[in-house]
């Protein structure tokens, strides 16, 4: 049923719009009516109609002043302006100001039943148009983002007749750029979409900090940004990135970044570069951030080794001096390949590993502060709390509290 309200000033008016034409033989229906434009307005806004007859000449609020709030408005209706002759310059900017039609008055019946029908059709395929739109723009996201899909995990030449739509997208896409891809490591087979979008939102809301196109999605387990951005800052990025995630979180991430491509075409290849990069993890605890073409993937074995000393060791009072006795090297050579290699000092590296073990062990709500700090490789309570402090911006029994473990 089509909702139709009457504004006009004169009672008879009214009347006679309401009871010597039968509108429900037409679906339509009268909710209401007003005597002025502002009570009109009021009732606009209350019942929502489909088609709004007013009159150009009113108390209070006339039938232009009308026109032009609901046009500034864009409130979703027909209105119809009834105007005597003599009103026409007041009718023309009522026109002007969105109004679909005027009828002169006295008003024919006939007339205004065919005008009423055309200002319903109007109404009609504008919300037609507009329904159209928006399921376009869902499933332009939709089709982009399958596209996009399939450019990472296929060969362009399986689907070269798709080039029209590929063309479509590439204004959404950086045309030349780094792939990268984000992992959370942390229970790596459960993680879901939603993770990879509240990581998003969370982490990389500031994507346009880089002052570039980017792209953002997550396809499964990957969390997958194409940007046109200088390596350098992108790299800077990300290095913060992974320092802000885990001074959050008690498990690390890993990031890999592909080689540069030309052309979005070349995206299944990079994807690959990023996926090997980002599994080409030194150990499991410990976030990593590679470049693809950085390498040689398989980097020296001392690293390796030094990562492993440390995640077997942290425990217990360790340094640079056990570690290259243990590992039959140099303490220069470690200190050298360690920080060329990893881009870490083995200090900084060790005490973070330390607060990240001591993250899970402050969530027991059996240990003591100062037993953590034992269990970590700190025989000193207060300098733990010092270091920790340092890393999480917060002390251990903050840290505590802040996860509803009361001491």
């Amino acid at each position: 049923m089509i909702k139709m309200i009457v504004i006009d000033d004169e009672a008879l008016v009214r009347k006679g719009i309401r009871e010597t034409i039968n509108w429900e033989k037409y679906n339509i229906k009268i909710i209401g009516e007003a005597n002025n434009g502002q009570k009109g307005y009021q009732l606009i806004k209350e019942t929502n109609p489909d088609i709004v007859i007013s009159d150009i000449k009113m108390p209070v609020m006339d039938g232009v002043q009308l026109a032009k709030k609901i046009e500034k408005e864009k409130l979703d209706l027909g209105l119809i302006i009834l105007s005597g002759y003599q009103d026409f310059n007041f009718a023309k900017e009522a026109l002007e100001s969105g109004a679909f039609e005027y009828l002169l008055k006295p008003i024919d019946n006939q007339e205004l039943i065919q005008s009423v029908l055309r200002a319903i059709e109007r109404q009609n395929k504008k919300r037609n148009l507009e329904s159209k739109a928006k399921v376009y723009d869902e499933q332009k996201e939709l089709i982009e983002n399958t596209l996009v899909y399939d450019l990472l995990t296929k060969d362009y030449k399986i689907f070269q007749s798709l080039h029209q739509q590929i063309n479509k997208i590439k204004s959404s896409l950086p045309e030349q750029g780094y792939l990268v891809v984000i992992n959370i490591d942390e229970k790596e087979s459960e993680i879901t979409g939603e993770d990879n979008i509240s990581f998003a939102n969370n982490y990389l809301n500031n994507l346009n900090k880089l002052n570039h196109q980017y792209y953002l999605n997550s396809f499964n387990q990957d969390l997958v940004i194409l940007i046109n951005t200088k390596k350098d800052d992108l790299y800077k990025y990300l290095f913060e990135l992974i320092e802000k995630y885990e001074t959050n979180h008690d498990s690390s991430i890993s990031i890999g970044i592909s080689k540069h491509y030309n052309n979005i075409v070349n995206l299944h290849e990079r994807f690959s570069e990023a996926k090997i990069a980002v599994s080409s993890k030194l150990y499991l605890g410990f976030s990593h951030l590679l470049f693809y073409e950085d390498k040689t993937i398989d980097l020296k074995p001392i690293v390796k080794d030094v990562m492993t000393y440390i995640a077997n060791n942290y425990h217990k009072n360790i340094s640079v001096k056990s570690a290259s006795e243990a590992l039959y090297v140099s303490e220069s050579y470690l200190l050298h390949q360690f920080k060329e290699h990893s881009h870490r000092t083995f200090n900084d590296c060790l005490s973070k590993h330390r607060v990240l073990m001591a993250k899970k062990k402050l969530l027991n709500r059996d240990k003591r502060v100062y037993e953590v700090a034992l269990e970590v490789g700190y025989n000193d309570a207060k300098y733990f709390s010092q270091i920790f402090k340092k890393r999480v911006g917060i002390s251990p029994t903050e840290y505590r509290k802040e996860k509803g473990i009361i001491e």
